[in-house]
């Protein structure tokens, strides 16, 4: 092989390896973003979740209200 077809093939290399960095690179940052997504998401849901078994709770009387947590609050002192 002479060694121009030599630094022919090796610049191609060169150019494919460092499009296939920036393509990992690209990637990279997309997955990180979905998987913040993701997690803000579920936070989020979890948060509504337990707002929402709060007010039900509340609603069956299956909670204290909060007269009756002062009320033991003073009674405890």
């Amino acid at each position: 092989m002479s060694t121009f077809s030599t630094l022919r093939c090796s610049s191609k290399s060169t150019a494919s390896k460092k499009e296939i960095e920036e393509t990992i690179d690209t990637l990279n940052i997309a997955f990180e973003k979905l998987l913040d997504s993701i997690f803000r998401d579920t936070a989020w849901d979890v948060s509504t979740d337990i707002s929402v078994l709060h007010t039900v709770l509340a609603q069956e009387g299956l909670t204290e209200d909060d007269f009756e947590k002062m009320k033991q609050n003073a009674e405890m002192k």
